[in-house]
């Protein structure tokens, strides 16, 4: 472990080189210095070896023999295509999953498997691409031993190279490694699974994660490294587009699934051995006869299967029952007829209404469900919920479920409390089925009074203590503009939303200020006939409490311009470091930051807006208001920082750095050294220095902070003159805004002594040089400052 303060990260530290499938792989053993820890990046559960996904779907013995050994001819290279991606696709229910389970299996006894991430919608661990990268890169890390110190290299250099953009992590992590490890190792496994993309969130991150995949096996190809993926997911319009599209579709083969006739053998034979599984197994097989079910029967039922094999395991999970007599229950399938024309999911849609109908209190069970629809964000809290609000236990509802279990999964989560459980559809179906009332009939669960009954619980019970919670109450707003609920009405009348501004924990790496705005803002857009009392109520609470906030952390006189401006930039991190710089301070000296004044994100213009007429207004804002005696320090400020001087770096210090790293290229060398004598007086020079690390660095060189370098300046005044290097574009950026902002903070100015002699007394540093223009402008407001004080000056002793 290195030593406070170093950055010595070793991912791999502890840790034995062993097979992705051996069970013995310990993520306790590993223990990365210079960050949280290797557990809390990766997703384990995304493994297709992970304990958390015990027994998972696989395909069954005698089935899907024709799609499996296509799979398998493409992973060995014996077909002749030079597509590097395989997209196996289909509806809900047709074996996606079990498919990729079983190839995973397959490659991996025969060493051709380098890794795997199966994506759930359930699991917040694997429902983003937020481990995507890192939990492929600790699996290359086992397979490819020469790969794994290349990864720690780049922790080693980067410790939160985790918390970068999902392109960078994937060159870093995955793509860079395996072309330093193909030099020197041969025969490295070429297969990365990636399965239920669908269940990724976000349309924009699936498009990224394909995109990825498509610059990674390209990067790898032209290494002379086959670098190939298997994607599993549904075909989503945009999904199917984004492979329709000329970049994908020349290095994509595919596979739809439950659009051939093979798919009725593969479900006959699953239906066959699991009649003959209950046969043997079931408490009343001694009164099974050994005919049982008839060649008829298995026949109608891979017809209503319609290639889906998530209807031949609900029958066979619904016959097995050992509470029921397997033949009544097959029976009862049986006499299902559909009655929805046009429905592809007729049949599964009968099966489904079966199963709710075979309820005892089927009242209860869709209540809990109407709360687990609507949970989306709250996961975690069901239990809780469902114990206050209905007065169910988790005994209660292993009861009240049992007859569900081949569609609903009810897990207790004793690690996080004794009476904490939660719930998971074991198919996505079963929630399309229920939120369509066209389909499940009676059984149709409105999800929209579930999420008001969430909203008004979760703020009566004062629960939001952490951003994943705001974050969803956000999102939950939203979808109650045509909501009359009481329950909720009542909630927001007596729960005051402005006091979340003053909760620490909501304070530290979250937009606050924007997010609980945007509460109160959509309280007015909601159904209730006195929403805007109830609006106008909450919003005066709100500006009570930003007045506290703005006295606890923007109480610095250099953030008035910020409070008198509502612009936005696309480069908001940029901005966030030179406003941190204006300030004098680095940006963790200036944490938190909980209305996002410095980070001018575009989508906060209105709540920009909002704060600048708060500061303006002196009736809200009492003492926080903006008066002349802040624009003048404002004002003071900015000057100060525009005549600050930058610390002077040493040119030859400057290219000592440049050639230390070229010393095997004496012809760079040379050339470099050359250049040094070309230094002209009152001209400016350009290099790449880089902003991150602070050193200089050649096109030739890369570092390992970022891929991108900040254009460095050199101006040297006169001969004997030391040369100056602006070498950050943080220092640039916070000169031109300040540049920006002083022409109207000297115009509402009053009298300042200080203010005054400033302005007298002005010589901006020589970066000015760079915004002629701009210079020109404040040199002018300086001016007309000082003009209009000696006006004020004289009329006083007229007076």
């Amino acid at each position: 472990m290195s030593a406070p303060g170093q950055h010595d990260v070793r991912l791999f530290e502890g840790a034995h080189y062993v097979s992705i499938a051996e069970s013995s792989i310990r993520l306790e053993t590993i223990q990365p210095a210079g960050f949280r820890g290797w557990r809390d990046i990766i997703a384990p559960g995304a493994f297709h070896n992970s304990g958390e996904r015990f027994d998972p779907p696989r395909c069954h013995p005698r089935t899907r023999r024709a799609i499996l050994e296509k799979i398998m001819l493409w992973v060995r290279g014996n077909i002749d295509t030079e597509a590097f991606i395989f997209w196996l696709n289909g509806y809900v229910g047709v074996g996606k999953s079990a498919i990729a389970q079983s190839i995973a299996e397959m490659c991996e006894e025969q060493g051709l498997l380098l890794a795997s991430f199966f994506f759930s919608r359930s699991d917040p661990t694997r429902n983003n691409a937020k481990f995507l990268a890192t939990t492929l890169a600790y699996q290359i890390g086992l397979t490819v031993p020469h790969a794994r110190r290349h990864i720690e290299h780049a922790f080693e250099h980067d410790p939160v190279l985790h918390t970068r953009s999902l392109e960078t992590q994937v060159l870093k992590l995955i793509v860079e490694p395996l072309q330093q490890a193909s030099v020197v190792q041969i025969n490295i496994a070429p297969l990365i699974v990636v399965d239920g993309l669908d269940e990724c969130a976000g349309t924009s991150m699936q498009y990224r994660i394909l995109e990825t995949i498509n610059r990674a096996g390209s990067s790898l190809k032209a290494y002379g490294y086959r670098f190939i993926f298997l994607v599993g997911s549904r075909p989503t319009q945009e999904i199917s587009l984004k492979f329709d599209s000329a970049p994908m579709r020349d290095i994509t083969t595919y596979h739809a699934l439950g659009t051939y006739g093979d798919s009725d053998d593969d479900i006959r034979h699953f239906l066959e051995d699991g009649f003959e599984e209950i046969k043997k197994t079931h408490p009343l097989k001694d009164s099974i006869s050994s005919l049982w079910p008839s060649s008829d029967d298995v026949n109608k039922l891979v017809h209503r299967a319609s290639g889906q094999f998530l209807y031949a395991h609900i029958v066979i999970d619904y016959s097995r029952n050992i509470r029921r007599r397997p033949i009544d229950r097959l029976n009862e399938i049986s006499a299902l007829h559909a009655e929805q024309a046009n429905n592809p999911f007729a049949d599964l849609d009968d099966l489904y209404i079966q199963l709710f109908s075979s309820l005892e209190d089927v009242d209860s069970v869709l209540k809990v469900l109407s709360f687990k629809l609507a949970s989306t964000y709250f996961d975690t809290m069901i239990s809780q919920i469902v114990r206050d609000v209905l007065a169910l236990s988790f005994d209660d509802i292993r009861l009240i479920f049992g007859d569900l279990s081949s569609v609903v999964e009810v897990v207790r989560k004793p690690e996080n409390g004794p009476n904490i459980w939660e719930m998971n559809f074991r198919h996505a179906s079963v929630g399309d089925f229920l939120t369509n009332q066209h389909r499940s009939k009676q059984y149709f669960v409105n999800v929209e009074p579930s999420i008001a009954q969430w909203v008004s619980w979760i703020l009566r019970n004062d629960l939001v203590n952490h951003v994943f919670i705001l974050e969803g109450l956000s999102r939950s707003f939203e979808k109650l503009g045509s909501c009359k609920s009481q329950v909720l009405h009542d909630a927001l009348r007596d729960c005051q939303l402005g006091l979340l501004l003053s909760k620490p924990s909501l304070q530290q790496t979250f937009p606050l200020g924007n997010t609980v705005y945007g509460l109160v803002t959509q309280i007015q857009m909601m159904a209730f006939e006195d929403a805007q009392g109830l609006y106008e109520s909450q919003l005066q609470v709100f500006e009570y409490q930003a007045r506290f906030v703005l006295e606890q952390f923007y109480s610095q006189s250099a953030y008035i311009p910020l409070l008198l401006s509502s612009f936005t930039t696309v480069a908001f991190r940029s901005t966030d470091s030179a406003l941190s710089y204006m300030l004098g301070k680095g940006r963790k000296e200036v944490e938190p930051d909980p209305f996002y004044l410095r980070r001018r994100i575009p989508r906060f213009q209105e709540w920009f807006s909002f704060l600048s007429a708060l500061a303006h207004n002196p009736r809200k804002s009492v003492q926080n208001a903006v008066n002349g005696t802040k624009f003048a320090d404002a004002a003071f400020t900015l000057i100060r920082h525009l005549c600050r001087p930058v610390p002077l770096k040493n040119v030859f210090d400057t290219f000592a750095q440049l050639t230390k790293p070229l010393k095997n290229h004496p012809w760079k060398f040379r050339r470099i050294q050359h250049s040094r004598f070309r230094m002209v007086s009152g001209k400016w020079f350009k290099w790449c220095f880089c902003d991150s690390c602070g050193k200089a660095h050649t096109p030739e060189t890369w570092c390992w902070r970022g891929p991108e370098f900040a254009t460095t300046l050199a101006y040297r005044a006169s001969p004997r003159s030391p040369l100056i290097i602006l070498h950050s574009s943080s220092e640039l950026l916070a000169y031109h805004l300040a540049l920006t902002f002083l022409p109207e903070m000297l115009a509402e100015a009053p009298r300042s002594a200080e203010l005054i002699e400033c302005c007298m007394e002005c010589v901006f540093h020589p970066a000015s040089i760079l915004f002629p223009r701009k210079s020109r402008i404040v040199r002018m407001a300086m001016s007309e400052y000082l003009e209009r004080m000696e006006a004020e000056e004289r009329e006083w002793w007229l007076d």
